[in-house]
């Protein structure tokens, strides 16, 4: 747990790692933790910025994600770990569990040499 104190510097730690291309922007959301509403930090997807993709449905997005890397590491990497994460906490994500699934299927098409 993050301590009171340390709300300003998690706050600029998280703008320096999320705010890079400033495809997104911070908000404070009501979300609901085991029936409990809360408010959290967190950053949303402008939809004016150039890289918003929007819905790309379910296969473009997975091979999308298959292409794509940062500075912390590949894409899929990160929504493997993202998935893995919600659910040790219990947090059912239907849509990002499908992607994963197609994720893992075009991994072993690669490592097959299939390819995308």
């Amino acid at each position: 747990m993050i301590e009171i104190n340390d709300r300003k510097q998690v706050i600029e730690y998280l703008h320096e790692r999320e705010l890079i291309g400033y495809a997104y922007k911070p908000a404070v959301v009501d979300v609901e933790i085991t029936g409990k509403t809360v408010a959290a930090y967190t950053f949303i997807a402008d939809p004016a910025h150039l890289q918003y993709a929007g819905d790309l449905g379910l296969q473009r997005a997975a091979e999308t994600i298959m292409l794509a890397a940062g500075i912390s590491g590949l894409n899929r990497d990160y929504l493997m770990n993202t998935v893995q994460k919600l659910e040790k906490e219990g947090i059912a994500e239907p849509a990002l569990t499908q992607l994963l699934q197609r994720i893992r299927a075009l991994t072993g098409e690669l490592d097959r040499g299939g390819g995308i």
